[in-house]
């Protein structure tokens, strides 16, 4: 049967030109959808949030009465997590049909973000421990931004990050020392923070990976 029309939302094309147009058109789709070009302002502008504002720290207060100073490098990788959110709750339920290349092309994505962000925090380890805690922030939020998708549907995944960063902030402090699940707001060579983020983007990334784009519209 001769096809009249091609879509992104095809399955099979004639050899592997058509494979390939269907693939192209794919991630033309997808970089259109998701407006992935604001996802890197917004790496962009974490990332320089970060080196300009340098050690200086926020007062948060706590349920004691008293206020943590808490670095800016802990909440400037929410930017990255909410613009994220913005473009995965453009999803249509229509995705799931695409042989999952939706899915994988927004899963690859926010990794290679999360890696980016990592590979940024190790340049500058070297002269601020600063960057250690906003490339290891920015890994878990995406994470949590990915299992918020899950939980909490597209349109709402950002509350998850935002609202486990202010409840760390918050409550992470106990007497001097950091709670364990309190990952943000950890000490930069904290390793136990650092593995707790990491599983947590890994944890996200299966969770987007098998989620479906109809389920989390309804959700």
């Amino acid at each position: 049967m001769r096809r009249t029309q091609r879509t992104w939302l095809a399955v099979s094309g004639p050899g592997k030109a058509g494979r390939w147009i269907e693939e192209a058109a794919a991630i033309s789709y997808w970089w259109r959808s998701r407006c992935a070009g604001r996802d890197l302002a917004a790496f962009a502008a974490a990332q320089t949030s970060i080196v300009l504002a340098g050690t200086v720290a926020i007062p948060i207060p706590t349920l004691t009465g008293a206020t943590t100073p808490t670095p800016v490098a802990v909440f400037a990788p929410l930017l990255l997590a909410i613009s994220v959110a913005t473009g995965l709750s453009r999803r249509l339920g229509m995705e799931d049909v695409a042989v999952r290349r939706i899915r994988l092309i927004d899963s690859t994505w926010i990794l290679a973000l999360a890696v980016a962000g990592l590979a940024v925090a190790l340049v500058a380890s070297g002269r601020q421990h600063i960057g250690i805690i906003a490339g290891r922030d920015m890994a878990g939020y995406l994470g949590l931004t990915m299992i918020g998708c899950r939980m909490l549907g597209n349109q709402a995944s950002a509350v998850l990050p935002v609202g486990y960063a202010i409840v760390s902030a918050m409550l992470g402090y106990n007497s001097g020392t950091i709670a364990w699940w309190a990952w943000p707001v950890a000490a930069p060579g904290d390793s136990a923070a650092l593995a707790l983020a990491l599983g947590t983007c890994l944890a996200g990334l299966v969770t987007l990976a098998r989620s479906s784009a109809a389920r989390a519209m309804r959700t």
